[in-house]
């Protein structure tokens, strides 16, 4: 819970850092990362979950391709993203995964 809250109060703005870049990365853990990002997500909005990947140096795409690294997936995603991410052996993760592999 207490880093759900951490997550909320960067993803809202407050800065942890006295560092900041030009492109205002609070990482660069994504660096190099595509991610597409489908369906309806529990803890956090849609819109969260993208700033959280950009603003840690990674990209988000609107459709799956061979360069993509990850479906972000929620409740309901769509069944055609789904076979296509499969068919290309992409890696389909959720909201808590996502938040593990950034803290990892």
């Amino acid at each position: 819970k207490n880093l759900t809250l951490v997550n909320r109060l960067k993803i809202s703005g407050l800065s942890l850092n006295t560092i900041t870049s030009k492109n205002n990365l609070i990482s660069n853990k994504f660096n190099g990362y595509k991610f597409v990002v489908s369906g309806v997500f529990k803890d956090f909005t849609r819109e969260e979950l993208k700033h959280m990947i950009i603003s840690n140096g990674g990209e988000i795409t609107s459709s799956i391709s061979n360069k993509t690294s990850y479906i972000l997936a929620g409740d309901n995603m769509g069944p055609a993203k789904l076979i296509k991410a499969e068919s290309l052996n992409i890696s389909i993760i959720n909201e808590k995964e996502l938040i593990q592999i950034l803290y990892d």
